[in-house]
């Protein structure tokens, strides 16, 4: 088990070239993004979203649920994913 190999996403063929080029941090794309998610941007990207307004917030869930609703699923409902909507109503929730 201890000869693993990886597949650069590129290689694979399975993700355009715009995903590829985002993965890769590419110059190109930055303009299209305000922080990689790295670890270490965390911080700063957590603190700038902090004053998100809970009336926003409010609004996305709200969406979001009407989205839900549209798959006509009877298990929309108590789908676990319900769960992590209704946190996003939480001022210490983050995307």
């Amino acid at each position: 088990m201890d000869d693993v190999q990886c597949i650069p996403f590129r290689e694979t063929g399975y993700f355009s070239k715009l995903i590829c080029d985002y993965l890769e941090e590419n110059e190109k794309v930055k303009p299209f993004y305000n922080r990689f998610p790295k670890l270490e941007n965390f911080k700063s990207q957590i603190k700038q979203k902090s004053d998100f307004p809970i009336v926003n917030r409010e609004i996305l869930v709200t969406v979001l649920k009407q989205q839900y609703e549209k798959l006509n699923n009877p298990t929309v409902s108590t789908h676990p994913s319900l769960e992590n909507i209704n946190a996003l109503k939480e001022p210490n929730t983050f995307t």
